[in-house]
């Protein structure tokens, strides 16, 4: 009897346990915004860091933490070095829903930052609904520059 119940408080327990980690599923989004650039050149080389804060809509997800339509808010710092004519951009982003959910993204590309280029991005959920969550995405980073330079990254996710 006793072990009857103990399986029953076992089993119960699990069922009425949320997971952890959020189902798999595909977004594609877009998110824009300013770059605040502060450059050193020495001779042909030169290092570049850059802090941006971007707006992320999501435009078609079959995940279901995201939904279309969802806004979410990035603050990003990244790096730009140019050196031994090799260019590369890497940074990090922290991700903030309106509930105060977060998730972190790690971006890497090779070019300059002001031109157009593909990369690719690693995510981890970090808290709330997104604690457990990992995915990869590509990105596509487009320019436009007036009074500063504006970034849109198109981005395509898969999320485990």
């Amino acid at each position: 009897m006793k072990k009857n119940i103990l399986a029953a408080v076992a089993v119960a327990a699990v069922i009425a346990t949320p997971s952890v980690f959020a189902a798999a599923g595909d977004t594609e989004s877009v998110s824009t915004g300013q770059l605040n650039r502060v450059e050193v050149k020495i001779g042909e080389d030169s290092y570049s860091v850059v802090n941006f804060k971007l707006v992320m809509v999501i435009n078609k997800s079959t995940h279901e933490l995201f939904k279309a339509g969802d806004v979410i808010a990035l603050s990003c710092v990244g790096i730009n070095n140019t050196v031994n004519k090799e260019s590369n951009v890497d940074g990090n982003c922290i991700a903030k829903d309106s509930a105060g959910d977060t998730f972190a993204t790690t971006f890497k590309r090779k070019g300059l930052l002001g031109q157009p280029g593909a990369g690719a991005q690693t995510v981890r959920g970090l808290t709330g609904k997104y604690a457990g969550m990992t995915g990869t995405c590509s990105y596509d980073a487009k320019y436009a520059q007036n009074d500063g330079v504006f970034i849109a990254s198109f981005a395509k996710c898969s999320y485990k």
